[in-house]
């Protein structure tokens, strides 16, 4: 039984990836490294902030000016402005009702919290926010998903990661959880449901409505809740 589902947050909350990556190929074509968005999906999937300024310093030859991050930060923030709920989530939440969730994810929490707030999203996770910057390790270490645990009161066991990177798949089995493989969102190419089963996924999902029915076929949630 879960008594906990984790969140990963960008592709798997909202579909801010095409935003955020597409500046980063924006802004890796200024430095000049041109580079189209699936380009910037594979040079920075996955990082932090801190990591994203590192990987943009290395292509600018190993210095930024001093008001890069600031700078970088304000235009993510305008790309995300728009930004929307995946497909069938907020019908998905409902589905859990009482049941506890929370997100677990790379990002700093001012942009977890400025996304899910653009994106009607900040009263479904009652604050329960928890971000790589709070602990020592991103993914794929287990850091993120284990102090979300511990901070919502839940044995390791008996939490749900539902995650759309294989990075973030290895993180949630190093935690000892059970993980879904959601591949589900815009930025996403042909193959991705096959790497997120090779980085051990449980199971793999293709909508919101495929993680419902995973969840009654293999979790013990016999009926909506």
């Amino acid at each position: 039984m879960i008594d906990l589902v984790i969140f990963d947050f960008d592709g798997v909350v909202v579909d801010s990836e095409v935003a955020s990556n597409g500046l980063l190929a924006e802004i890796a074509t200024e430095l000049g490294h041109p580079m189209d968005m699936s380009g910037a999906v594979r040079f920075f999937g996955g990082s932090t902030l801190f990591q994203q300024l590192e990987k943009l310093a290395m292509l600018a030859g190993g210095k930024l000016p001093e008001d890069f991050g600031t700078a970088l930060q304000e235009r993510t923030m305008s790309a995300l402005a728009a930004v929307q709920p995946l497909p069938g989530l907020e019908h998905f939440l409902d589905w859990l009702g009482p049941l506890p969730i929370c997100i677990g994810s790379t990002s700093a929490p001012e942009r977890i919290e400025f996304c899910l707030d653009a994106a009607g999203l900040s009263d479904r996770f009652s604050g329960n926010v928890f971000s790589v910057s709070m602990v020592g390790r991103n993914k794929p270490a287990p850091d993120i998903f284990l102090h979300a645990a511990e901070r919502m009161g839940t044995s390791p066991q008996r939490c749900l990661v539902i995650e759309d990177s294989p990075h973030g798949v290895v993180a949630g089995r190093a935690a000892g959880m059970g993980v879904i493989g959601l591949a589900a969102a815009s930025h996403l190419a042909a193959g991705h449901p096959e790497r997120l089963l090779a980085a051990g996924a449980d199971h793999v999902a293709e909508s919101y409505g495929e993680v419902r029915q995973l969840m009654q076929r293999h979790f013990g949630f016999a009926a909506a809740r």
